[in-house]
């Protein structure tokens, strides 16, 4: 059997404060014993599936195996009674699907290389520190439908919307904006245009350009797509 103690591995996160929806990285590192051999080794990454998902291992797994279940990972590695020198450092993806705290934690179990399997019912041993990482909800706003562009006659009635949202609870806002071209750069703030609904004038024959932006409570703000309005004499074909 080859316990335990003759590997040791520990765990390093590259950041441990994300935004929901980011991607958190996980790395094992793990280190041979003094004899420089490393015949066979049996890890358990656990880790909150509430907060984060597994995502995908790195291209390569140095010869790891990797069986992925809700909230715990499985990564094996069995080789030969010859003498293997290694110091794998095995990065692991995970998805920040939702807010709130999270821990990766890493333990190993005795195992039978005849086998080449964990020994059944062995307790699993802690390696090193767990790795705690907050994941805080997206506070900028996300535009699920833009505006759209729109020809009409003069005078008829036509209305631009704009749907978001925010996942941090925020209250947001909206603000219309006119233009001169197709660009959300430079436009003009329009008077009372303060809602995710906007119907502009469509008085006058020509073509105008509209966009909106959508703010939180929380301070962020996202730009929609231009939509424009083309505005046509009634003896005209739209």
């Amino acid at each position: 059997d080859l316990a335990a103690s003759e590997y040791t591995a520990s765990i390093r996160a590259g950041s441990t404060e994300v935004s929901e929806g980011e991607t958190v990285s996980i790395s094992v590192d793990i280190s041979s014993g003094t004899e420089a051999t490393y015949n066979s080794a049996y890890l358990v990454l656990t880790y909150n599936a509430t907060v984060f998902e597994f995502q995908e291992a790195a291209s390569t797994l140095n010869g790891f195996g990797c069986d992925a279940e809700s909230g715990k990972l499985t990564l094996s590695r069995y080789g030969t009674d010859a003498a293997v020198s290694v110091s794998p450092d095995l990065v692991l993806s995970f998805a920040a699907k939702a807010s709130g705290s999270g821990e990766f934690s890493l333990s190993t179990a005795k195992v039978d290389k005849a086998a080449n399997a964990a020994v059944a019912d062995a307790p699993e041993a802690s390696i090193g520190t767990a790795v705690s990482i907050e994941v805080t909800a997206e506070r900028t706003p996300v535009i699920s439908v833009q505006p759209a562009s729109v020809s009409c006659f003069v005078g008829e009635r036509v209305s631009l919307s704009v749907t978001a949202t925010v996942s941090d609870g925020s209250v947001l806002s909206y603000q219309w904006y006119s233009a001169t071209e197709n660009s959300t750069e430079g436009g003009t703030a329009i008077a009372d245009a303060i809602n995710r609904f906007y119907s502009p004038s469509t008085a006058t024959v020509g073509k105008a350009y509209y966009y909106c932006i959508v703010a939180s409570s929380s301070g962020e703000s996202v730009k929609s797509a231009v939509a424009s309005v083309d505005v046509v004499d009634t003896n005209s074909d739209i």
